[in-house]
């Protein structure tokens, strides 16, 4: 059997990146679907973690400055996984396995945000995002 080298056939690119430590919504980095051939992997991570609950949401829109966005939600046939699967609390935040979700989106911008709560000190917050586009060689 042919193995494959998947570090040249994906692209991974920093979609959100925030310390919080109030209770707050921070939008994500509009991403630019155009070019994904598979859709999208987002993996959140929560690091240096000390209170609070981290919620995301998803929302895809026509363009990159959102000014109609669309939520996708839980059971939209356009999630691979949940959102509700990817809540960091006091008990998961600093876990090593990191759960990701898949989104397959018809409008060309899609961003992650994040809602804290119950933040007096906070976290970092990141989500990567991850691809495997037209552009990229097949190895």
């Amino acid at each position: 059997m042919a193995v494959k080298d998947i570090r040249s056939n994906l692209k991974q690119n920093v979609a959100l990146t925030v310390a919080l430590s109030t209770d707050t919504t921070t939008n994500g980095a509009a991403i630019d679907t155009a070019d994904y051939e598979l859709g999208l992997m987002l993996t959140p991570y929560v690091n240096n973690y000390t209170d609070g609950t981290y919620t995301f949401t998803l929302e895809e829109s026509v363009d990159a400055a959102f000014t109609s966005p669309v939520a996708i939600v839980d059971g939209s046939d356009k999630l691979i996984g949940t959102l509700a699967a990817l809540v960091k609390t006091s008990a998961d935040a600093s876990a090593s396995q990191l759960a990701t979700l898949g989104v397959i989106s018809n409008l060309q911008f899609v961003r992650m945000n994040v809602v804290s709560t119950s933040t007096s000190t906070g976290a970092d917050v990141a989500v990567i995002v991850s691809q495997k586009g037209e552009n990229l060689p097949i190895v």
